[in-house]
């Protein structure tokens, strides 16, 4: 008992490999192994063995690259960073733990022509996976794809179907990994995505079928996706389709998701041109805008599909992945960008609206608010919200249109409640409202009607209501509003007045 307490002790005592070997010798073990966890222990996506360094064929800048670099980790590197490192063959230093194996018999030893594991932690895990690089007797380098749980338990609602296929490994550098070269240089913008995004695009109608409703694909490419593409000899080469969809899919679709969730990945990005998107939704539109003749509805379509294939898959919360923010290099100077800086306002394609209802007895809160996503396009749409269900009488109002900075048409506000109207607003209204982080610009040259530039992410507006007595008091209250893409001739003549507002104002 005494001896196995001291062995516990001295394996919570931070060891270097020279000092495991020899602490294996003084114990008595004749074999030691050593594999390296990325990004840590605790939830490994990889794991390699001493030898995947130095093996000439299998890639290990594609395999951690994704991984140490990517956003919401615990300690994101820059992109440079690693590739310099993996070039220097430094990058195992990078491993602040280390698995050993330590064994005195020969029986007992991991399989040496296993060079790598990669792990899917992030999803439920009945779809949990588990991809081994490995050599086969011949000496060949091949991938073999394994379930967690082979028994997991499937749901019935699961509409994709999980492919799990063993391939011979392939040469060439992950797609993605470009886009990471684009992003991080200083003054990128849509033009040099959609430049790299273009062959991937030709890709997709390479296999899509024309119908008289567009564009489709067949349900086995819905992975068809920029990080299971490699680039060989200038060509794209797909790998891993572990997603096959029951129904032909949209190619608008398989591009957006494609896009985004490559954008995504990228992790820390520099900081872009001036007018370049800098929410996921609104870039993976812009983008995708250039390739496609059509995006209106398609971010509806995307927030519609993907949960319908992937919410069994990942889980509720993440199978519909939000607007998020570009993680910036300089994340203080995309903070203050808005007023003083008009050239990082953009138009807004897409609104993450949120409303909120006060009554007498219970004030703005989440248990009295609603929210919808919107994809906008430069037509004028009409959205509609149902409000949580209450009895009394809304005293106040508040839309909180966008959790980011740009500019939108907002055309109208309605409140209603079984066809009877309660409220009704336009930017020429003169109803008492509440601005906050939101300035409604009515008068430029280029101007077809009002402009609402939200400056910062938490705009709102606050209505005041006059007295409102319902005729159902049981009935529910539905928020339409009516809202459309600030077009880019519109949204030039409003930056071009903004610089000249701000040229004129203190510098203090």
């Amino acid at each position: 008992g005494g001896g196995g307490g001291a062995a516990a002790a001295e394996v919570l005592t931070p060891l270097g490999k020279r000092e495991w070997t020899e602490l294996a010798r003084e114990l008595g073990f004749r074999y030691c192994f050593f594999y390296y966890p990325f990004p840590g222990w605790r939830s490994p996506s990889v794991l390699l063995s001493e030898a995947a360094f130095d093996d000439e064929e299998l890639d290990v800048l594609s395999l951690l690259e994704p991984v140490l670099t990517a956003r919401g980790s615990d300690r994101a590197y820059s992109h440079r960073l690693i590739r310099s490192m993996v070039a220097n063959k430094l990058v195992r230093e990078l491993s602040d733990h280390l698995f050993v194996v330590l064994s005195d018999n020969p029986e007992w030893l991991p399989d040496p022509r296993i060079l790598a594991w990669t792990f899917n932690p992030g999803r439920v895990a009945a779809f949990r996976k588990m991809t081994v690089f490995c050599r086969d007797e011949h000496g060949a380098l091949n991938v073999r794809r394994e379930a967690y749980d082979r028994h997991g338990d499937r749901r019935d609602d699961v509409l994709v179907h999980q492919r799990l296929e063993d391939e011979p490994y392939r040469p060439g550098r992950l797609y993605t990994l470009q886009l990471a070269g684009i992003v991080c240089t200083p003054g990128w913008s849509v033009g040099d995505v959609v430049a790299w995004a273009r062959p991937y695009y030709r890709l997709l109608k390479d296999h899509a079928r024309i119908t008289d409703d567009g564009e489709w694909l067949e349900g086995r490419h819905l992975d068809l996706v920029p990080f299971n593409l490699l680039t060989t000899d200038r060509r794209l080469t797909a790998i891993d389709a572990e997603w096959v969809a029951p129904d032909p899919l949209p190619l608008r679709y398989v591009l957006f998701r494609g896009i985004y969730h490559s954008l995504a990945r990228t992790g820390r990005v520099a900081l872009p041109a001036h007018g370049t998107p800098l929410n996921l939704y609104s870039l993976s539109l812009a983008i995708a805008g250039q390739l496609v003749p059509e995006t209106e509805g398609l971010l509806e379509l995307f927030l519609q599909l993907e949960p319908r294939y992937f919410a069994p898959v990942f889980g509720a919360n993440v199978a519909a992945p939000g607007d998020l923010d570009l993680d910036l290099a300089y994340a203080e100077e995309r903070k203050n960008t808005a007023p003083r800086d008009p050239g990082r306002l953009h138009p807004l394609y897409n609104l993450n609206l949120q409303v909120f209802a006060e009554t007498p007895d219970k004030d703005f809160s989440e248990e009295t608010s609603a929210f919808l996503p919107i994809g906008m396009t430069e037509r004028r749409n009409r959205y509609s919200i149902r409000l949580p269900w209450f009895t009394d009488d809304i005293t106040r109002l508040r839309i909180d249109p966008s959790d980011h900075s740009g500019l939108v048409h907002v055309h109208a506000i309605h409140l209603q409640s079984e066809g009877e109207e309660l409220f009704y607003w336009t930017p020429y209204s003169h109803a008492d409202v509440e601005l906050n982080g939101v300035m409604i610009l009515q008068a430029a040259p280029a101007l077809c009607c009002p402009v609402m530039i939200l400056l910062n992410y938490d705009p709102m507006l606050i209505f005041s209501l006059p007295s409102i007595t319902r005729k159902n008091p049981m009935a529910p209250v539905v928020l339409e509003i009516e809202v459309s893409v600030v077009s880019a001739v519109t949204s030039a003549d409003v930056l071009n007045s903004l610089r000249q507002t701000c040229a004129m104002l203190p510098s203090s």
